[in-house]
């Protein structure tokens, strides 16, 4: 089995001190736990971009990087599309191509011959991509002392 989780540790003279999660975690584990649960149904993007910015309370850099691994590990994320990404692609701008009449109608015309909307179509288009992935539920509920075990 590999694990490419990153370490989180300090050097004591020669030695190498790990720095596991603890009980003064649980608060930061929470918010993270909660936020994650927030944007379930929502694309990656938003999630990453929200873990971007500060939590209240905030974890310290390298350990919340742990426990956003063991998550992402945990939860994934899943495709939400009528319309396989690469078919959508290749149909919407081939049209597009052969047209001079815009996105919008290009959308309309194959979404027509697909029998989907043009905003099923439109939100098809790159639903493979990392960032547009929907983040998925956790299978089972995790405390900040299971995610903190975990990590």
């Amino acid at each position: 089995m590999s694990f490419d989780v990153p370490l989180s540790y300090r050097l004591v003279g020669s030695t190498v001190v790990p720095r596991f999660l603890s009980e003064a975690d649980h608060p930061w584990l929470r918010t993270l736990l909660d936020e994650r649960e927030r944007f379930v149904g929502q694309p990656q993007r938003e999630l990453d971009a929200r873990l971007r910015e500060p939590l209240t309370p905030d974890g310290p850099t390298g350990k919340k990087q742990l426990a956003l691994r063991v998550l992402a590990r945990l939860g994934g994320t899943a495709r939400d599309a009528d319309v396989p990404p690469r078919q959508a692609r290749r149909l919407v701008f081939g049209e597009a191509a052969r047209g001079a009449d815009g996105r919008e109608a290009a959308l309309a015309r194959v979404a027509s011959a697909l029998a989907v909307t043009p905003e099923e179509l439109d939100a098809s288009l790159f639903a493979d991509l990392p960032g547009e992935r929907v983040v998925s539920g956790l299978e089972t509920a995790l405390s900040p002392t299971e995610l903190a075990l975990r990590a």
